[in-house]
């Protein structure tokens, strides 16, 4: 009896001592949770060849906003219009550990190309403006052919509304040393030409009035009003900025109609100056602040992640707003933009 209730108590020994080691066994090991590179704050360089451009404000600041809701933070770089200052500013971005560069590549591909491959073999995403980058998971651009026609049509309507005879005047304004304005220049005046073979076409360039801004288009505005008295219409094909620097001036000389001031980019600035029916008669929206600011937000979810959509390349609209349909793309009353649906 006493082997038997040994044997029991020994049984019961074993089994309670299965049951206390069945309860403690170690649980598997939790997920880490901690935040990834990806998960936890980017950063991003944002690097623009002017960022003096009204619409490149406007869409910086765009992009800041959005940023700010997605836990990057922005760096800027305004490489103004210097090859040398856009490559040292992609070299500070590498330097600064960035996730992702966005690019707006005016320089032409080959003169960034080294410091562009560079950032790439680190592990740094890019994403492109205003050329096809070699590497870039994103790039949005003008189609230089619709634009150079667009600015071209838009000074062929603003013509026909305020010329007095067959042979006025059409001043255009180029940055005869980037190849971008010389491109669409030559594409707007190869259609006013087959417009308008009559017209007669007179070339500025900023360059001779110290670059791109309001400050030169107010000196050709200026020098125009001087020495043309027959001008229908007035195209800047360099900057938005010179184009309502040449629409001061006119004002500024009491003129307030009878031409047209025609550029592109579609900022607010430009919208504004439409919708106050001066001078200012036309703009080519190219939808900028919102394709550039979409560009930003696909290269982000990229990096967290997010597969590769198509389109790769994008490129900009080219929408004519004049003061015949201003109000389907600025409200007067708000002071803001009507998104394009």
């Amino acid at each position: 009896m006493k082997k038997v209730f040994a044997l029991l108590l020994a049984l019961s020994m074993v089994l309670s001592l299965a049951a206390c080691g069945e309860g403690s066994k170690t649980p598997d090991t939790p997920p880490d949770n901690s935040p990834t590179e990806e998960d936890g704050t980017l950063k991003c360089g944002v690097i623009l060849d002017w960022m003096g451009a009204s619409i490149f404000v406007e869409a910086v600041n765009n992009i800041k906003a959005v940023a700010e809701t997605m836990d990057v933070e922005i760096i800027t770089w305004d490489c103004q219009v210097s090859p040398e200052s856009m490559v040292q500013g992609l070299e500070n971005f590498i330097a600064s550990d960035v996730d992702m560069i966005y690019l707006q590549n005016w320089t032409g591909y080959e003169a960034i190309r080294d410091v562009v491959q560079k950032a790439l073999a680190q592990g740094i995403t890019i994403v492109a403006y205003d050329e096809d980058v070699e590497g870039a998971i994103y790039c949005t651009m003008a189609n230089m052919d619709d634009l150079g026609h667009a600015l071209g049509d838009a000074a062929i309507q603003a013509y026909e509304k305020y010329s007095k005879g067959d042979s006025d005047t059409i001043i255009i304004i180029a940055a005869m040393n980037t190849e971008y304005s010389v491109t669409r220049t030559n594409l707007a005046v190869e259609r006013i030409k087959e417009k308008l073979p009559n017209a007669n076409i007179v070339t500025f360039d900023v360059v001779a009035y110290g670059g791109s801004g309001q400050s030169a288009g107010v000196q050709i505005g200026e020098s125009v009003i001087s020495a043309y008295n027959d001008v229908a219409a007035i195209v800047a094909t360099d900057s938005a900025n010179t184009a309502i620097g040449v629409a001061e001036a006119y004002t500024a000389a009491g003129i307030k109609d009878g031409l047209g001031v025609i550029t592109n980019d579609g900022s607010l600035e430009e919208f504004k100056a439409i919708a106050e029916d001066s001078v200012f008669y036309a703009t080519v929206d190219l939808g900028l602040v919102e394709l550039m600011t979409d560009l930003f937000v696909k290269g982000v979810d990229h990096i967290r992640g997010g597969e590769l959509q198509e389109p790769r390349l994008v490129y900009f609209r080219n929408d004519i707003v004049s003061t015949e349909n201003i109000e389907q793309y600025y409200n007067v009353e708000t002071g803001e933009r009507v998104l394009a649906k």
